[in-house]
């Protein structure tokens, strides 16, 4: 929802205000998409690593029996 100030506003007002509060909305939106995709990246790769180191060190141990 956008909240807009009491006012009496003409038909082309309303339509820049909303537009502008619109695009903004938008933009807060996709920022958090943006962080959300990075912080879901760095989170894979984290795992990754681990899921690597793990597996070097399942084979250092069955090699040293």
């Amino acid at each position: 929802a956008i909240e807009l100030p009491a006012k009496e506003y003409k038909a082309d007002e309303l339509l820049k205000l909303v537009q502008g509060k619109g695009e903004r909305k938008l933009r807060e939106t996709l920022d958090k998409a943006e962080k959300y995709r990075l912080h879901y990246q760095a989170k894979e790769a984290r795992q990754k690593e681990l899921d690597e180191l793990a597996s070097r060190i399942e084979k250092s141990l069955t090699e040293s029996k």
